[in-house]
């Protein structure tokens, strides 16, 4: 009974025991699995068992470290994502208020850009690529009297208007279709206004057409302005130029009998005579210009030799050419070249041309000219070896009067209309006249006239 009974609590107490070692480890992984549950991913299970407890006890580590590196890896991406998102709500702030600045800047300067085109004296009128009026400023509206509204969004060849004013679509057209950096200019006549019109045309961000800006100007007031001047100068050198041919006259007179004059009584009066021949000159020259102008000097047009034409022109000038120690050197080939011309203007046309070269040259130099055929024109050139003329003077050239920066310009003088007078008479021939630069220096006059079909 005694054996049975210590039997008994030696199997209770061993039971306890085997019951002890089997609850500790599973106790600490349930505590291990509490702290995970609650966060703490630094808890690691500690036991002595051995065998399958100590594999799970393992293992359990193995999870807890993997969790725990991958709960700082997501709290390492999350702080960076949180210092982007930062970062780009600043760069969103920043670009706002940029984008505020420059929408402000925008719009100040198209008010800016608005009361400029309002207080232009010039029309603006700017169509887009389908040639759509998308802009119509107060000056435009003033040139053609009609109001804005009833030209913006409208097609050009849509609007009704009278007079020429739809020659301009065809210059749009043209415009369109040439070199995208070359405008054009027009003239045409709305009424009784008659308007200067430069055609320019504006290309998008991909280099593509994207419209015309027209700028508009009345030259009504401006031609009658000119046309009053040119009949007040042309009526005034008339009245002056009997009195200075009588003046003339008398100085000739009294240099040919005066024996009883002294020296400088002589070189006065040859000083005076000089001055009443320039004056002449000048008249002469404004007369001309100004019958060209008008339209009442009437070219004889018939067929001409520019062999002869030049071998006159030449024979003409040779004593101003000896006289400045320039030769003149005559390159038109023998074969004859036909021209369609006015002998007199023509030989006046070379005549200036070789003065112009033998004044700007240095004694010793050469002026050559030359003909050649180009297409239905022949080309006259007029080649000197003087000093290159300045850039800012070229474009003065063919204008009345100009004002010449050159300091030869200055000594070599003249009636500053020479050049004028010849571009007059060319494209009163239907040619045109122009100016280039020698490649080895010096300066080059050209001009052309209608080719002829008779062999001369």
């Amino acid at each position: 009974m005694v054996s049975a009974i210590f039997a008994t609590l030696l199997s209770l107490l061993s039971a306890y025991s085997a019951s002890r070692w089997l609850a500790s480890p599973l106790k600490e992984l349930t505590r291990g699995v509490q702290c995970i549950e609650e966060g703490n991913l630094d808890f690691r299970v500690a036991t002595d068992a051995t065998g399958e407890f100590e594999m799970l006890a393992d293992s359990f580590n193995r999870m807890a470290d993997a969790l725990r590196e991958r709960d700082t890896t997501i709290r390492n991406k999350t702080f960076d994502l949180e210092m982007l998102n930062r970062c780009l709500s600043e760069m969103n702030e920043l670009l706002e208020s940029n984008v505020k600045e420059r929408t402000a800047e925008l719009e100040m300067e198209k008010g800016r850009l608005e009361a400029i085109l309002a207080s232009m004296a010039e029309g603006i009128v700017v169509t887009d690529g389908n040639n759509r009026v998308i802009l119509f400023n107060s000056a435009a509206q003033r040139i053609f009297g009609i109001a804005p509204y009833k030209m913006i969004d409208r097609h050009v060849e849509d609007i009704d208007m009278k007079g020429e004013f739809l020659h301009l679509v065809q210059g749009m057209r043209e415009v369109k279709t040439e070199d995208l950096l070359v405008g054009k200019e027009k003239e045409v006549q709305v009424g009784r206004k008659k308007l200067r019109v430069s055609l320019s045309p504006f290309l998008d961000q991909t280099f593509e057409f994207a419209g015309v800006v027209m700028s508009i100007r009345d030259v009504t007031h401006e031609e009658e302005v000119a046309r009053m001047k040119t009949e007040f100068i042309a009526a005034v050198s008339h009245e002056l130029k009997t009195p200075l041919t009588s003046m003339k006259g008398s100085l000739q007179l009294i240099l040919g009998k005066g024996e009883g004059l002294t020296e400088m009584e002589r070189e006065l009066i040859r000083v005076c005579h000089r001055n009443t021949d320039r004056l002449i000159r000048l008249i002469n020259d404004i007369l001309d210009i100004s019958k060209i102008e008008s339209g009442t000097v009437d070219l004889n047009l018939k067929p001409e030799s520019i062999n002869r034409l030049v071998a006159y022109s030449l024979q003409e000038i040779d004593g101003f050419a000896r006289d400045n120690g320039v030769t003149l050197q005559n390159a038109v080939a023998t074969e004859g070249l036909p021209v369609l011309g006015d002998h007199d203007r023509l030989i006046q046309v070379l005549t200036n041309l070789l003065s112009n070269a033998i004044k700007f040259s240095s004694p010793g130099k050469t002026v050559t000219v030359s003909a050649r055929r180009q297409g239905d024109f022949i080309e006259v050139s007029v080649m000197d070896e003087g000093n290159t003329i300045e850039r800012a003077d070229r474009d003065k050239l063919f204008q009345k009067f100009p004002q010449m920066k050159g300091i030869k310009a200055r000594e070599v003088g003249g009636t500053g209309l020479g050049l004028a007078i010849c571009k007059e008479i060319v494209e009163r021939h239907h040619g045109r006249i122009s100016y280039q630069a020698g490649k080895a220096g010096g300066n080059i006059f050209s001009f052309t006239v209608p080719a002829c079909g008779e062999n001369l």
